[in-house]
């Protein structure tokens, strides 16, 4: 009999990152930053023969976090903005606005800087480190007390 297991671990970490939304009226179509981002997740999958866990929490909670310092503290850029990266300096523009970053201090997304997108994008990235028999990984994405995004991906199985 197959055993499919769903387990949630809370509160692994937080995330502090900058953005602005250049297609968006209104202030978030300003440069700002959010801070204290907290990161939860919910994984379901299947139970490996022999093994009493369907993994370590530990385990799970480093992951996280190493995928998560990919983005803490840094410009998340959407990449149609970045003029050019030169001598590892990013160079963007919006608007009537010009930013010059360090290149280690900035991420550049394909898509635009939402919460949506940002929690999309890390949940996947999170899933695709994961072992195989963990299929399905919600990202629970929270600002604050009642702001979350819950972004769930799904392992492809060819």
């Amino acid at each position: 009999m197959e055993h499919i297991i769903e387990e949630e671990v809370r509160n692994i970490a937080n995330i502090d990152y900058g953005h602005f939304l250049p297609y968006y009226e209104g202030k978030c179509n300003r440069l700002h930053y959010h801070t204290s981002w907290n990161i939860s997740i919910t994984l379901k999958g299947r139970m490996v023969e022999g093994e009493r866990m369907l993994i370590d929490f530990i385990r799970v909670k480093e992951l996280v976090k190493q995928t998560l310092a990919e983005y803490d503290h840094k410009m998340i850029l959407p990449s149609y903005t970045v003029k050019k990266i030169e001598n590892n300096i990013v160079f963007a523009e919006y608007e009537n606005r010009k930013l010059e970053l360090p290149r280690d201090e900035v991420v550049i997304s394909d898509k635009d800087s939402t919460a949506e997108n940002i929690a999309n994008h890390i949940a996947e990235m999170i899933l695709t480190r994961l072992p195989p028999h963990i299929f399905s990984l919600i990202l629970h994405f929270g600002e604050g007390v009642n702001n979350y995004i819950h972004a769930k991906v799904e392992r492809k199985w060819l």
